[in-house]
């Protein structure tokens, strides 16, 4: 049986930086746990695509709903929603990743960089804003 680390910590160490406590990784891989397993409940063909924005509509709401009770944004849940059920662009996503115990490729590291700088930005943005 292998041993996992933590998504957390996993997660600070496939993106090469700690970001994982500012952008609350922690309590949302709980919810992405919880959706997961309700996904798989009513045996979804695809659980993880249910934290997707892609996701069918009830799916997607309850998921855009727990993660706005984090206050995030609408485009942080969307960034949210790509880092970890990933995008029809090819990014797999950090859940798929963590489970099959993969290491990120350089150009997956840039992607996931990417979007924590964009979620960052928006929490930059709103403070300035308020």
């Amino acid at each position: 049986m292998r041993v996992m680390m933590p998504f957390a910590e996993w997660f600070d160490a496939a993106a090469g930086m700690p970001s994982a406590g500012s952008l609350r990784i922690s309590e949302v891989f709980a919810i992405a746990v919880c959706r997961i397993e309700e996904a798989t409940r009513s045996r979804s063909v695809d659980p993880v695509r249910t934290l997707s924005n892609s996701a069918s509509e009830g799916s997607r709401k309850a998921t855009k709903s727990m993660l706005r009770q984090l206050n995030f944004n609408d485009v942080q849940v969307r960034v949210m929603q790509r880092i970890l059920a990933g995008s029809s662009s090819g990014w797999p996503g950090m859940i798929r990743l963590y489970l099959a115990g993969e290491e990120l490729a350089p150009a997956q590291r840039s992607y996931l960089r990417r979007q924590i700088r964009q979620f960052i930005a928006e929490t930059a943005g709103r403070c300035s804003r308020a």
